[in-house]
């Protein structure tokens, strides 16, 4: 599977889950955990896909690096999205490292 697709469905369907799932445990539906537990994994995809192409960049600065690193973590969603619509073409035009 292509790694930019792949970037965007999990995002994608973390997002979706999210806030599906707070919305059905805001309605105390059993099934909310499930749907939560969905969107961590898909977000752990996400992770594992980004992170690497991120740190493997060797044109971007390390506080760049951790720039999107902190982001990732701390804003999943918001960071996510920039990275594929404007930081995703700036560091897969650089070199890579491996």
């Amino acid at each position: 599977m292509n790694r930019t697709l792949l970037l965007k469905i999990s995002l994608a369907i973390s997002l979706l889950c999210v806030l599906s799932g707070l919305v059905l445990k805001i309605l105390l539906y059993p099934i909310s955990e499930g749907i939560i537990i969905i969107s961590l994994l898909s977000a752990l995809v996400f992770l594992f896909v980004a992170l690497p192409e991120v740190w493997s960049c060797r044109t971007i600065n390390i506080s760049e690096k951790i720039m999107w690193t902190v982001g990732f973590f701390v804003m999943m969603g918001l960071t996510g999205f920039l990275y594929l619509i404007q930081g995703r073409k700036r560091v897969l035009k650089a070199p890579r490292a491996f």
